[in-house]
C-alpha cells in the first residue's frame, strides 16, 4: 500500500527561572516533579488483583504501574478497586511506566490507537466497575484502554489531565464523572470506541469547563469542546462561537445545527462519519451553506464538506481552501490523523487559492481540478515532510490544461508521485 503523506512532529519545552534565592526556591517548589525509585517494586494484593508500584524518593507517594490477575483459575472479577496506599505511601499516579514509542495499558498490554489495538485482555472481560482512590493526581496515557465491560467511572478530583487513549475501547462505558480540577482532556483518542457514553457530570466549581445537554463546553460557554459519543442530534448553543478540534470525531451524531454565533471552525472540528446533515441558524452572519459545503462569508473559504456516497463536490461559491476544514459522511483514517477516505473530490474552477497544507485532511482516490489554470499554492506555513498536492491517486484536469498541471506538479517536485496512467483529462 502506498503512503499518501509522511510527517514528523516534535516539540521541545524549555523553561528557566531567574531571581533571588527565595524566588528561586519558590520556583523550584512549584515546578519540582516527583522522583520515583524505579529500581525497586512494591506489591500488594487486593481481591483478585496484584498491584505493582514504585515509591517516591521521599517514600510518601506510590505509582501503580501494573495490575495483574491472580495466577489461578477463578471466576472473572467484576470490580477493580485500587488500594489507597502501598507500603504506607498514598497512590498518586496510575498507568504504565513504559518508555517505548508505543504505550501499554496498566494491565501490561500494548496499545496502538492508529491500528485499532486497544489493549484488551481476558482479565478485563467482566470488569464493569473501577474505583480509584481520591489521592490520585495523575493518570498516564492509555492507562485503562481496553476495558470493554466498564460501564461507569469516577475520576478523582485532583486529576488535571485525561490523556490520550485513557479509556480507548471502553465499549460499554455509559457514565463518566469528570474531576473537579480538570484542565485538559484528549478528545481525539481518549474516549475513542466508547459509543455508549451518554452521561458526564462535572462540578460547577471547575474553573475551565461546563456541561450542557450532553456536551462539554468551555467555562464561558463560548467553545464547544466535546459532544458525547451516544448523542444523535446536536443543536449548538447560541453562546458558542467556536467548535473545538475533534469535538465530533467518531461520534454517533447524525444531525447538527450550528448556532447563530458560530464563526470559528478549525481543522477537523466537525469531522464525523455519521453526520449527514448540517444546518445553520438563519441569524448566523459568519457562515453560509451551498450544496454539500459550508463556507466562511468573509473570504469564501471552505469550512465543512458533507460527502455523499464517498464523493464531495466543493461549492462553486468557494474560492479558497486552507487546511482548516472538516469532512463528514465518510470513514476517517486514524493513521492519517482523521483524513476522510473519499472516492472522488471535485474542486471547482472558482477555487483559485490553496493553503500550504490544504490537501492533508483529504484522502481521495480521484481528484478533479476544474480550473483551467492551476490554483495558486500558498507556501507560508508549509509543514516539512507533507505533500502539498494530491499524491498517489488519479488526477483529472481540463484537456487543454494537462501540461500546465504537469508543470505544476514538477515545480513542487511531486511529478513522480502520479503515475503516467493516472493522469486524465475531461
Amino acid at each position: 500500500m502506498k503512503k499518501r503523506w509522511l510527517g514528523i512532529m516534535g516539540a521541545v519545552l524549555l523553561s528557566a527561572a531567574i531571581g533571588g534565592l527565595a524566588g528561586a526556591e519558590e520556583s523550584r517548589a512549584e515546578t519540582a516533579e516527583t522522583v520515583w525509585n524505579t529500581g525497586e517494586t512494591a506489591t500488594v494484593t487486593k481481591g483478585q488483583f496484584k498491584f505493582y508500584a514504585y515509591l517516591s524518593s521521599e517514600g510518601d507517594q506510590s505509582w501503580v504501574y501494573k495490575v495483574t490477575g491472580k495466577q489461578k483459575k477463578v471466576k472473572s472479577p467484576k470490580k477493580l478497586v485500587f488500594p489507597k496506599k502501598i507500603n504506607g505511601a498514598a497512590v498518586t499516579k496510575v498507568g504504565s511506566a513504559t518508555t517505548d514509542d508505543f504505550t501499554k495499558s496498566i494491565f501490561d498490554v500494548w496499545v496502538e490507537h492508529a491500528h485499532d489495538a486497544d489493549g484488551y485482555t481476558p482479565l478485563l472481560e467482566k470488569i464493569s466497575e473501577m474505583t480509584l482512590p481520591d489521592t490520585v493526581t495523575e493518570i498516564v496515557n492509555s492507562a485503562f484502554s481496553g476495558m470493554h465491560a466498564l460501564t461507569s467511572v469516577k475520576i478523582p478530583d485532583k486529576v488535571e489531565v485525561l490523556p490520550g487513549s485513557v479509556f480507548y475501547g471502553s465499549k460499554n462505558l455509559k457514565k463518566l464523572q469528570l474531576p473537579k480540577n480538570l484542565k485538559e482532556i484528549d478528545i481525539y483518542s481518549g474516549f475513542d470506541d466508547c459509543p455508549k457514553l451518554s452521561v458526564i457530570t462535572l462540578s460547577q466549581k471547575n474553573p475551565n469547563f461546563s456541561v450542557k445537554n450532553k456536551m462539554l463546553l468551555s467555562k464561558d460557554k463560548k467553545k464547544l469542546v466535546w459532544v458525547l459519543p451516544a448523542k444523535k442530534k446536536v443543536t449548538v448553543p447560541d453562546t458558542v462561537e467556536e467548535i473545538g478540534e475533534n469535538s465530533f470525531l467518531r461520534s454517533q451524531v447524525t444531525e447538527v445545527k450550528l448556532g447563530k454565533n458560530v464563526s470559528i471552525l478549525p481543522s477537523m472540528c466537525l469531522n464525523s462519519k455519521k453526520v449527514k446533515k448540517i444546518t445553520l441558524d438563519k441569524k448566523n452572519k459568519s457562515l453560509a451553506k451551498d450544496g454539500q459545503c459550508i463556507y466562511h462569508r468573509e473570504d469564501n473559504s471552505f469550512a465543512v464538506g458533507i460527502a455523499k456516497n464517498k464523493k464531495l463536490v466543493i461549492s462553486s461559491k468557494i474560492t479558497k481552501i486552507t487546511e482548516d476544514y472538516s469532512i463528514c459522511g465518510v470513514r476517517l483514517s486514524k493513521a492519517q490523523g482523521g483524513a476522510g477516505l473519499l472516492k472522488r473530490l471535485d474542486i471547482p474552477a472558482s477555487v483559485t487559492q490553496l493553503g500550504a497544507n490544504w490537501i492533508r485532511p483529504f484522502d481521495a482516490d480521484k481528484v478533479y481540478f476544474h480550473n483551467p489554470t492551476p490554483p495558486q499554492l500558498d507556501k507560508e506555513g508549509m509543514e516539512e515532510g507533507y505533500a502539498q498536492l494530491p499524491v498517489f491517486c488519479e488526477i483529472y484536469v481540463p484537456k487543454e490544461s494537462l501540461q500546465a498541471y504537469r508543470d505544476w506538479y514538477e515545480a513542487e517536485d511531486l511529478d513522480d508521485t502520479i503515475d503516467e496512467e493516472d493522469w486524465h483529462t475531461f
